[in-house]
């Protein structure tokens, strides 16, 4: 038997998001650095129904992140993870008895979150809702957290009436854990009636703002960008994201200008993180791809530009350049419903709208320029130059996170 503050060998993985089951699991917003761990950590404790040597918390994507800790007393347990916002997670604990599981929808930075029990309800509902999964075509990378909520509520409901849900769960029992063998006809019959997929939002698109910040990347112009031009290169800095609806936009509102790094009618830089981690919409960790995503009204316009700082940093030694900033109008080109922007770091020869150094630009661009005359305006999605050589070469989807979608239902 294990005891409480026994650190045990674990691997784990984490994700992003905001929301939590409604089975009673609770969020407490804490300063979690310990005398154990003098670093800021995210935790998730419950009650565990067998004694693993290791739970593996994977992300969405299958990949796995090395926790700090794993503490094992009697029926409860207390993993501690690299501080990070995580979102449908599976927590994955195996004995040699068996193997139990569940999906977590969602952890906050800095917190801990109680009540994620790893037992045989959470185990039958997490194997349904892979069925469901499966048959409505969908993945863990895109689903919202919120509906991921809801089929959990619904299924520990289910098991315990007459309902096909219940047959899983005795299944599990009897196997103490995830069954070799499973009734096919049952599982799909308890998966049927998990709703995992929402429409597309009528109004709102998935922007997924990207900015490359690779040494040898290339300009408008086909030139090398300085990067450091302007930017002073010191440790600790990381990239951020600033702007505001432009005063061109046919939207106006408060909440997106918020969003967007201007809440208090000016611009405040370093203040929006730009993830390079495999979170929040991020493709790769460790590309020096940074991204942001942002939800914003299709045909909005907007200006904005990147910093390369440290939180709370003001412009000087910051920002890409002085003065000017990028635009971008929200349409969705390729109709794919996401407008994707990748820019290059320091690009004085792209979406750049005054003093713009391409030498086909006249000195600026407006909303309508297409100075590479492709039929698309300089200032909206544009494919990606997937090989540093100055050609576009096509559009691609973004495939680490899914389309702005509709509220689930209360």
């Amino acid at each position: 038997m294990k005891h409480m503050h026994d650190v045990i060998r674990v691997i784990g993985v984490g994700g992003f998001g905001a929301l939590l089951f409604g089975c009673g699991l609770e969020a407490i917003a804490v300063d979690a650095a310990s005398e154990d761990h003098p670093i800021p950590v995210t935790t998730v404790r419950g009650a565990i129904a067998n004694t693993p040597e290791t739970i593996i918390l994977t992300r969405p994507d299958g990949e796995e992140v090395e926790p700090i800790a794993l503490a094992v007393s009697g029926a409860t347990y207390r993993l501690d993870l690299p501080d990070a916002a995580y979102t449908n997670a599976r927590l994955t604990a195996a004995d040699d008895d068996g193997t139990l599981m569940t999906l977590v929808p969602a952890i906050e930075v800095e917190s801990v979150l109680d009540g994620v029990d790893i037992d045989a309800r959470s185990t039958a509902a997490t194997l349904i809702v892979d069925q469901a999964l499966s048959a409505q075509g969908t993945t863990l990378q895109i689903v919202q957290s919120c509906l991921l909520t809801q089929a959990f509520d619904k299924l520990y409901t289910e098991m315990d009436g007459e309902a096909a849900a219940a047959e899983v769960l005795a299944a599990v029992e009897d196997a103490g854990g995830v069954p070799e063998t499973l009734d096919e006809a049952v599982v799909g019959s308890a998966a049927a009636g998990v709703a995992l997929e929402s429409g597309v939002h009528p109004t709102l698109i998935r922007t997924v703002l990207e900015v490359d910040f690779n040494e040898g990347r290339q300009d408008g112009n086909c030139d090398n960008i300085s990067r450091f031009r302007w930017v002073e290169d010191e440790p600790g800095k990381q990239m951020y994201f600033v702007g505001g609806l432009h005063e061109d936009s046919p939207v106006q509102d408060l909440q997106y200008n918020a969003l967007l790094g201007s809440a208090s009618g000016s611009w405040t830089p370093n203040q929006i993180p730009m993830y390079d981690d495999g979170t929040n919409g991020d493709e790769a960790a460790g590309d020096n791809i940074w991204t942001l995503t942002v939800d914003l009204p299709r045909g909005a316009r907007i200006g904005y530009k990147y910093t390369w700082g440290q939180r709370g940093q003001l412009w000087t030694g910051t920002e890409e350049w002085p003065g000017n900033q990028r635009i971008l109008e929200v349409v969705d080109v390729n109709e794919d419903d996401f407008v994707r922007r990748r820019d290059n770091f320091a690009d004085e020869a792209t979406n750049k709208d005054k003093s713009n150094l391409n030498r086909s630009s006249g000195g600026e661009i407006d909303w309508e320029s297409d100075v590479n005359d492709d039929g698309i305006p300089d200032a909206w999605e544009r494919p990606l130059d997937l090989d540093n050589d100055c050609m576009l070469d096509m559009f691609v989807t973004p495939t680490a996170i899914g389309p702005a979608t509709v509220d689930c239902e209360e």
